[in-house]
């Protein structure tokens, strides 16, 4: 199970960065009380109704979203840091460029599904 999990996020990373969309330069327009600025790190995944706790499931590595207030965004794992943008929707949080994903609230949590696993992210910074 952790192997999977460590596989699916160098996965996403990869495939993110494979799938590189054009990006309006122009920085977005973010309230500056928004909630979603700041550093989320990745705590527990799901598969298939399995939830796993991260630090358990990537030995050690990490996995963390930052939002920053100018409207870019970095998504980091222990080995590499892809630059993205970041825009509110209806839904939750849109990240656009390297990385592509939508981040949902739930409670004080982000959650975004990507290749079939669900990661729950908690704001840390």
């Amino acid at each position: 199970m952790k192997r999977t999990i460590s596989l699916l996020c160098v996965c996403l990373l990869v495939l993110s960065c494979l799938a590189l969309t054009g990006c309006d330069s122009k920085s977005a327009e973010i309230p500056a009380d928004s909630p979603y600025v700041g550093t989320w790190t990745a705590v527990k995944a799901e598969v298939n109704g399995v939830e796993t706790d991260m630090k358990e499931a990537l030995d050690g590595d990490k996995f963390i979203i930052i939002l920053n207030q100018d409207g870019t965004a970095s998504v980091e794992n222990t080995e590499e840091t892809s630059s993205s943008f970041w825009k509110i929707t209806d839904n939750g949080v849109e990240l656009t460029g390297e990385s592509d994903m939508v981040l949902r609230p739930v409670g004080s949590q982000l959650q975004s599904t990507v290749v079939g696993v669900t990661f729950f992210f908690d704001k840390t910074a």
